[in-house]
């Protein structure tokens, strides 16, 4: 840039009028720079054989910064190089298992969101900042239908805390998986580290009850096997009998249900199958018939029942069952030869039950405002056992056992021994 007349001539005003224009020029690209233009630039006089000043300037888009991405636990993101002034591009947002990406921002934990608008004077790192998600966790009972909850969130990263506490009759609970099958068992301090919704599902194991087979006269091996509650029986042994064909398994001595190897257990219990014989023609029965023994815990009674479902239903219902895996005494059927009826009353005023071989006794307590039951079951005329009966003078309750040992504590204790009430198989 020729800012002086030829050959170095000052003539006129011209000299003058181009060393103001020098100075404005450069004063100009200090305040644009803020001075590093001043220091950057370089003015070369070269005097020529005209007398010429020349003054350059170098290039200033040569000067750059360094943009640093900081993904702050996320995936990586490649530092930039912009020119000074320029402006940093906005990166592809990484990503984090489990959380959400908020933008890139100034500090680490705090700071503000970074304007990618922004003319960049000098190097800068910007840090990722990220939420953490919030999953929703489904409880499967995986054949119970009803879980409480149904359901939970469970922030990433974070415990499972508390989960459902799961029953299933017939059923040990195992508990709570990620899948129907297999999976990975998964407990209150297990850490959420599936970046998704998840359903957890209950794994079950099928309880195991022991089945006993009575041969009722017979000889029979094994004496007993274990199956899983609703499981197929199995392979049943068969019995012998020196004169008898063996006619099948049945789950009581009389009558009962017809148990094969493709049955299915559904009882709650160990479970007696019990060997039916036919001698000829004749299908011969053993007339037997258990009576179980129940107590309240409230109430300090005790009730006495041939039928396993009422038994059953009372245990359910908070009775305790003190027949110890088997029945309290064993009577027999009605067309049992010399079987005997055994009367059953019911007080309605305090809640007792009697039961009583004797019909004048019977008839008495009838008229005296007990309720008629009718017949409670049928005692052996010659049976191996006694059944002890005792009085309570307190509650007005009769407990009866065939244990002597037991007859004999309780009077001891207080109450009155009245003896054998009837006999026992």
């Amino acid at each position: 840039m020729s800012l002086f007349g030829r050959n170095g001539s000052h003539a006129g005003r011209g000299p003058r009028r181009g060393r103001r224009a020098l100075a404005g020029l450069v004063s100009a690209a200090m305040l644009i720079s803020g001075g590093v233009l001043a220091t950057a630039a370089t003015a070369s006089a070269a005097e020529t054989g005209r007398g010429d000043t020349d003054i350059s300037f170098p290039d200033l888009n040569t000067k750059t910064v360094n943009v640093s991405f900081d993904p702050n636990g996320g995936s990586g993101v490649p530092s930039q190089t912009v020119k000074l002034g320029g402006q940093a591009a906005e990166p592809t947002a990484p990503t984090w298992p489990g959380h959400t990406f908020l933008g890139w921002y100034t500090q680490r934990n705090t700071g503000i969101k970074y304007d990618f608008r922004t003319l960049l004077v000098t190097d800068i790192t910007l840090y990722a900042h990220w939420s953490t998600n919030v999953y929703t966790v489904t409880f499967d009972g995986n054949g119970v239908q009803t879980v409480v909850p149904t359901s939970k969130t469970v922030r990433y990263g974070d415990r499972y805390g508390t989960l459902p506490t799961m029953a299933r009759v017939g059923y040990t609970f195992d508990g709570w998986y990620t899948a129907k099958t297999g999976g990975t068992h998964v407990v209150a301090e297990t850490t959420m580290t599936t970046a998704d919704n998840v359903t957890l599902y209950a794994h079950w194991t099928a309880n195991t009850y022991t089945v006993t087979f009575n041969a009722v006269g017979g000889s029979v091996s094994p004496l007993s096997k274990k199956v899983q509650y609703e499981s197929a029986y199995g392979t049943l042994p068969t019995p012998t009998r020196a004169g008898y064909t063996f006619v099948g398994w049945y789950t009581l001595p009389v009558d009962g249900t017809n148990v094969t190897a493709d049955s299915k257990l559904t009882d709650l219990r160990n479970v007696t199958l019990y060997a039916h014989w036919k001698r000829g023609t004749e299908h011969v029965d053993v007339h037997t018939v258990p009576v179980y023994r129940v107590y309240n815990r409230n109430s300090g009674l005790h009730h006495y029942t041939t039928s396993w479902g009422e038994k059953t239903l009372l245990v359910r219902l908070g009775w305790r069952d003190e027949n110890h895996g088997s029945n309290s005494f064993v009577t027999v059927s009605k067309n049992t030869a010399g079987a005997q009826p055994v009367y059953r009353e019911y007080n309605p005023h305090n809640g007792t039950h009697n039961w009583t071989l004797n019909r004048a006794e019977h008839n008495m307590l009838v008229r005296l405002g007990w309720r008629d039951e009718g017949i409670g079951w049928y005692a052996p005329k010659n049976g191996p056992s006694t059944v002890w009966r005792l009085y309570n003078p307190h509650s007005g309750e009769h407990v009866y056992t065939t244990s002597h040992g037991e007859y004999l504590a309780v009077v001891h204790a207080g109450w009155r021994g009245e003896g054998a009430a009837w006999r026992s198989l």
